[in-house]
Formats: structure tokens, C-alpha cells, sequence
């Protein structure tokens, strides 16, 4: 305050103007400061408060969007021994088996079971992807088939298996326990024992089988926490995925189909997004016309 006196003094002594006294009103001032300072903390509460009830807004849609997609779901009924639960394109679901065994359902996916399994062995079909939870039990080998000629039998064991028609392969991932392939393609069998952390892709029409270690093997069923990662993937497999995630339209030519690509998505990008991400680390050209994507070289 001693420095502002001592400038107003000097300026009106410029103006050969000087009063006997200058006085400066301190508690005015703090006044002043004080208030400000108030305004500002109140804003500062009022954001913090807003901030407060956004997390739990989001957090409860977070709650409600979980419990919508992992809740397990009901069959249906296709005969007195039958039951079969279908996965539309865009969506993802959760089915208990009786047993108590739980599998995960990816977009566009279709198991079908019986209601009960019979003393020997428990069989169920799977057409798409499906990340397997199986409740141990020696005596009931779990057993699934796919329509392209494999079967996985396990006794208890975590393990993920994608067999979409489109792909034209079957992938197999072990996460946990143990379990056996048996590849039968009509002029040769071969059984595959697995163990954890290992991945069968079998190419059915080259007659193809590579199995490979994973490093990170828990990224096979990453799509059940709404995650798509692509690893050294051919552009093809990659819309393929896209196709059924989004529920949409995808054609590339046979030229931009053979790009290969390694990047991993949130299921909450847009499409759009993730073709202008990919067109960064590949060659080729994307557009949206009459309700399709079309992808060229």
C-alpha cells in the first residue's frame, strides 16, 4: 500500500498538485480482494460439485450398460431337446449353460445346445465367437463343434474360439487349463493338445494349421470389454470384424483386402474414425455410398 501512496504522490506533484494528505482506504481494498477470492472459490465448488455428480452419472450408465450386455440371456426353444441363442450383428451376450458354465457371445453369433446334457458329455455348436468359461467336471468332457470340420474338448478350462463362416478360418485361443483339437478335413485327422497362452489358427481351405505362442493372450476375448485388436490382420478379416461390430455394409476389393494391419480400437469409435486411423498405417481409399463402405487400393 506504501507504494501506491508514494505513486499517486509522485503524479500529482508532476501536476504541481499536492493535498496535505493522500489517504488510502486499506480496508476497502481488502474488501475488494476478499470478494473476489470469494467468487472464485465459489466457482471453483460449484464446478468440482458438477464434476462430482457427472462421475456418478457415468459411472451408473457404465453399471446399467454392463449389466445390459453380460446379463445372461434366454434361449430358444427349437425342439423338446434343443435350445439355441442367436447374437445379432451390433451386439454382444452372455448364456448359462446348464451346467453352470458360462459363454460369452460376440456380434453375429449363434450356439446351439441341449437342455440337458447327457451323462457322458456335454456338446454344444458354434457358429461365430465365443469366450468359454467350463465348469470342471472329469467325468463330462465339454466338447465344442464348429461347422468347419474342428472340435475343442475340454474338462475345465477358459478359451476363446472364433469360427465366423465369412473368415474362412478357426481360431482358437487357450487362456486357462487345457484342451484338444481334433481337425478332421475328410483326407487327414490331427489332434492339437493346447496349453495356456497358445493360439490354433486352422485355414480350412489352404488345409493350414499354425500354432503359436501369444504374448498377450488375454487379447483374444479383449472384444468382451468392448476392445478390437487387430494383430498383423488382413484388411479383409479386419472388416469382416467391422461389418458385424457396427452392424454395417463393408465391400473391398480383392487388391486393399490383402493390406495387413496391427492396431487396436475402443468399440466406442466410430467407424469413420477408425477407417481414417487405419488409411494411416495402410494404402488404400474408403467412401460411404448408398449405405455401404466401399474400401479400394
Amino acid at each position: 500500500m506504501r507504494k501506491k501512496k508514494e505513486k499517486i504522490e509522485s503524479i500529482y506533484k508532476a501536476l504541481k498538485y499536492m493535498p496535505e494528505e493522500i489517504a488510502i482506504d486499506t480496508e476497502a481494498e481488502k474488501r475488494k480482494v476478499f470478494t473476489s477470492i470469494r467468487k472464485r472459490e465459489n466457482k471453483v465448488n460449484q464446478l468440482k460439485r458438477f464434476l462430482k455428480y457427472a462421475a456418478i452419472f457415468i459411472l451408473v450408465c457404465s453399471m446399467s450398460i454392463t449389466y445390459y450386455i453380460y446379463s445372461p440371456l434366454s434361449p430358444e426353444i427349437i425342439s423338446n431337446h434343443l435350445a439355441k441363442t442367436v447374437i445379432p450383428n451390433g451386439n454382444t451376450g452372455k448364456v448359462i449353460l446348464p451346467d453352470g458354465s458360462s459363454v460369452w457371445l460376440n456380434s453375429g453369433s449363434k450356439l446351439i445346445y441341449t437342455n440337458f446334457f447327457k451323462e457322458n458329455e456335454r456338446r454344444v455348436t458354434l457358429e461365430g465367437e465365443g469366450y468359454f468359461e467350463v465348469v470342471k467336471d472329469k467325468t463330462k468332457p465339454f466338447i465344442v463343434s464348429t461347422k468347419k470340420n474342428m472340435k475343442i474338448r475340454v474338462l475345465g478350462t477358459s478359451f476363446n474360439v472364433k469360427a465366423y463362416p465369412e473368415d474362412n478360418q478357426i481360431e482358437t485361443a487357450l487362456i486357462t487349463g487345457k484342451v484338444q483339437l481334433n481337425i478332421d478335413n475328410n483326407t487327414s485327422e490331427k489332434n492339437i493338445d493346447m496349453i495356456p497362452g497358445e493360439k490354433v489358427i486352422y485355414k480350412e481351405k489352404a488345409h493350414e494349421i499354425h500354432l503359436k505362442k501369444e504374448e498377450n493372450i488375454n487379447d483374444e476375448s479383449s472384444w468382451k470389454e468392448g476392445k478390437l485388436i487387430f494383430k498383423k490382420e488382413s484388411l479383409k478379416l479386419i472388416t469382416n470384424e467391422l461389418s458385424r461390430t457396427f452392424n454395417v455394409d463393408i465391400i473391398v476389393d480383392n487388391e486393399a483386402s490383402k493390406e495387413i494391419i496391427t492396431a487396436s480400437f475402443d468399440k466406442n469409435t466410430s467407424i469413420r474414425e477408425i477407417f481414417q486411423i487405419l488409411k494411416l498405417v495402410s494404402d488404400f481409399k474408403y467412401e460411404y455410398t448408398n449405405n455401404k463402405w466401399i474400401i479400394t487400393k
